[in-house]
């Protein structure tokens, strides 16, 4: 990759402004929440793969394994998704939901609601900081990853954060990502995905990329 020690340092000064400033989002979850002004969920933004939606994959690796599946959501915001998801009676006691990125969020009250950062620590969620960009050293095993309105704030490129996090699945683990900032190189490396046996499905009109993790390593080219 180009200047990677520079692309670094963007996305590093990117990150440390982010969590300086005061930023809006919107609190999604798995289901709609109006008291946190959610019109919409996870499953209206994440793609699907191979025609199913992620909930019905975590459905299917539940019932499939007699161990704990390990779910990631990258850039957590306050928790929703989480707590929701930890709670759903089919999942409970054979998942380990993991929280990725900043704390910052679910630390403030929200839409006159409180913090969530109690509930989040109550439920069992385990906590990570990080950058996004550090993701492939501070996380591995991951079986599902989701990642739903971060990527357009990551000062790197998209295809290279999609690497990283790609190197934390285990094999066979699965990411649906939406947001994605496709570059014009982008048709380039959906032909060459395929080419080269990958099993992912990119959206460049939607901006969407899911996959399934059937390499050791994603390597590019580009």
């Amino acid at each position: 990759m180009p200047n990677e020690s520079l692309l670094r340092q963007k996305a590093v000064e990117g990150y440390e402004k982010y969590l300086a400033g005061h930023h809006g989002f919107l609190a999604r979850g798995l289901y709609k929440l109006q008291e946190y002004g959610a019109q919409s969920n996870y499953q209206d933004h994440l793609p699907s793969f191979l025609g199913i939606k992620f909930p019905r994959w975590i459905d299917r690796m539940v019932q499939n394994t007699n161990e704990l599946v390990n779910i990631v959501d990258v850039g957590y915001g306050i928790g929703i998704f989480l707590l929701q998801a930890s709670e759903k009676t089919e999942w409970k006691d054979k998942t380990h939901f993991i929280g990725y990125g900043s704390s910052l969020h679910a630390s403030r009250p929200y839409m006159g609601q409180p913090a969530t950062i109690d509930r989040l620590h109550a439920a069992g969620i385990q906590l990570v900081e990080g950058n996004v960009i550090d993701i492939d050293v501070q996380l591995s095993g991951i079986d599902l990853l989701v990642a739903t309105n971060v990527l357009e704030h990551v000062k790197y490129p998209t295809w290279y954060v999609i690497q990283k996090m790609y190197r934390t699945l285990e094999s066979g683990g699965l990411g649906f990502v939406d947001n994605c900032k496709m570059a014009g190189e982008s048709e380039d490396v959906k032909r060459y995905l395929k080419q080269s046996g990958y099993s992912f499905e990119v959206n460049i009109p939607h901006q969407t990329i899911s996959f399934q993790k059937t390499h050791p390593v994603l390597e590019l080219w580009i």
